[in-house]
């Protein structure tokens, strides 16, 4: 028996396939009236108005929707419709992609997505990549896995379009590749510029960074430490404390009664920070403490909401989404209307690149050094801030959120 489907995939289906028609403004001639002149036999040549013609911008979506086991046979009546989990954020990312072609007005394009299945492994992908695109997209914008770059890579020298992936560890799929665009900063590179933030703002106080002998910390703690000092024009300008060998006594030792205490925790570890805090939060009263950590702290429970408050804390993460904003507001009940459920990160992310990279094109094309960042729902806040990572290499978004725990949530404090 067929596994049942929902009707909003039956619509991705429906979507894919059409073709959007352009629309020919024609050019006319107008009446002309003449001045004047001495010459008798004087003639002129009629003016027409030029109007920008109507066009597609057209979006391919390299996306793993899996239809093939959605619609596999399935053996076990089922009156539920199938949704693999790990489709669900493609397809949330489609889902924005249509909103925006819905909701983005212009008199001079029409937003067009066109839809490249790439599967749920990396076999389908590669062979998805590989296969000849009857179109040629005017963009791609890519959720291709990092296990399959290389085939990426190839990708975009064939079509020769730029290929825009949401993530990446570093930046090494942009060397020598021009047509790769990362829309949210590396890792690499937001830990660098969160760690030359928190120095530039908090210079005059006594950075300490406390790590455990596990290699992931060591090494985040020996990079953390080595951007700061390279800021600071200062070796060792970060104390370091091995939590495991110098335990709390290591780091009450340290502390500075005279300065603001700025403790970085390169920890991933939610029971290990829990704890920690809750020591940390017993010297407070003492001494003048903030704590400064990663992305992963927005999604810990167990660690005490109000002590994360009171002792100012601060991580930082490439994507960042103001829920009291009110084009936020307005995208997420429009899509909760529509789709009825929640719209995730990819959702925000599809809306603003197309809305963000269709408003430029239509006013400078395929030259991209003069794309205008620019916010739209502000998922990143702030829009986008794309740099040519190197000499015949693709562009990074550098655009930042550093935040600050106030509130029982997390506001972007950079500018």
């Amino acid at each position: 028996m067929l596994k049942r489907y929902s009707a909003f995939l039956l619509l991705f289906l429906l979507a894919s396939c059409s073709v959007s028609k352009k629309m020919i403004v024609s050019e006319t001639p107008v009446d002309v009236v003449y001045a004047p002149v001495n010459v008798s036999t004087a003639t002129a040549e009629p003016i027409s108005i030029h109007e920008t013609k109507f066009r597609d911008v057209t979006y391919g979506l390299l996306l793993p929707m899996q239809l093939e086991e959605h619609f596999a046979p399935d053996t076990i009546p089922d009156d539920e419709p199938l949704i693999l989990p790990s489709s669900v954020p493609a397809l949330n990312f489609y889902e924005g992609a249509i909103s925006a072609s819905a909701e983005f007005v212009s008199s001079v394009s029409k937003i067009k997505l066109q839809v490249i299945d790439i599967g749920g492994d990396s076999l389908s992908t590669v062979l998805a990549l590989s296969t000849k695109m009857k179109d040629t997209c005017d963009f791609y914008l890519s959720m291709v896995p990092a296990n399959c770059n290389q085939s990426l890579v190839s990708f975009a020298k064939r079509c020769n379009r730029p290929v825009y992936i949401l993530s990446g560890s570093n930046t090494s799929i942009l060397e020598g590749n021009p047509n790769i665009w990362l829309s949210m900063p590396s890792n690499f590179t937001s830990l660098k510029e969160y760690s030359s933030f928190l120095y530039s703002s908090y210079f005059n106080s006594n950075f300490m960074l406390v790590y455990r002998d596990v290699r992931k910390e060591n090494d985040l703690a020996a990079f953390i430490g080595s951007i700061i000092d390279s800021t600071s024009q200062k070796i060792n300008t970060c104390v370091k404390v091995n939590y495991k060998s110098a335990g709390w006594a290591g780091i009450t030792v340290k502390l500075s009664k005279t300065k603001r205490n700025v403790l970085i925790i390169p920890t991933n570890d939610e029971s290990y920070l829990s704890t920690l805090v809750r020591k940390i939060d017993e010297l407070s009263a003492d001494y003048d403490i903030m704590i400064c950590g990663l992305p992963t702290w927005d999604a810990f429970e167990t660690v005490d909401q109000s002590l994360l408050k009171k002792l100012n804390t601060h991580i930082f993460n490439g994507i960042y989404i103001d829920y009291s904003n009110i084009n936020v507001l307005n995208f997420r009940q429009k899509f909760i209307t529509n789709y009825h459920a929640d719209p995730m990160a990819p959702a925000f992310q599809a809306y603003d690149l197309i809305t963000y990279l269709t408003s430029n094109f239509e006013k400078v094309g395929y030259d991209f050094n003069r794309y205008v960042s620019k916010a739209t729902i502000e998922a990143p806040v702030g829009g986008f801030r794309f740099e040519r990572v190197g000499a015949n290499s693709g562009w990074e978004n550098r655009n930042l959120s550093v935040l600050k725990y106030a509130d029982y949530k997390y506001t972007r404090i950079n500018k």
